[in-house]
């Protein structure tokens, strides 16, 4: 089978060819580049602000974790427990929540438009007061 472009007949095996390598080129230059990326200021920023509640954390800041912390923040613990924002800031009021040491590390900050999504580690060493009693626990590997 021939298709005429113009004055040309070309065989339509050889049209065909033609656009499968096109989309088989075009597919490879628009993969998704893997290699690390130079950190932008936003995800600096972000990162910054991680590690000023980290810091906050440890020396128990209510009033910084009150502003660092949105209102329907939840947190489930390493037991299974869910805490709330309100929960969090009345424990380290109460001092029933104190952090001997807290380090956190391997953060990764993904930015989608006004949102960023934070990951990373976080080591920690803690006072908990249960009742009459206190106990040292921490993160699994950490210690």
């Amino acid at each position: 089978m021939t298709l005429k472009i113009g004055e040309m007949k070309v065989p339509m095996i050889l049209v065909l060819s033609i656009i499968a390598h096109a989309d088989y080129a075009a597919a490879q230059t628009s993969q998704t580049d893997l290699s690390p990326k130079p950190q932008t200021t936003v995800e600096r920023e972000i990162e910054s602000l991680e590690e000023a509640r980290n810091k906050a954390v440890l020396q128990g800041d209510v009033a910084a974790l009150d502003r660092m912390t949105s209102d329907d923040y939840t947190f489930i613990t390493l037991r299974g427990e869910l805490r709330t924002k309100s929960d969090i800031l009345k424990g380290f009021a109460s001092g029933s929540f104190h952090y001997e040491s807290r380090q956190i590390s391997d953060l990764k900050v993904r930015v989608y438009g006004n949102t960023a999504i934070v990951t990373g580690r976080s080591c920690r060493k803690e006072w908990r007061t249960v009742r009459t009693t206190a106990e040292i626990t921490g993160s699994p590997g950490c210690m």
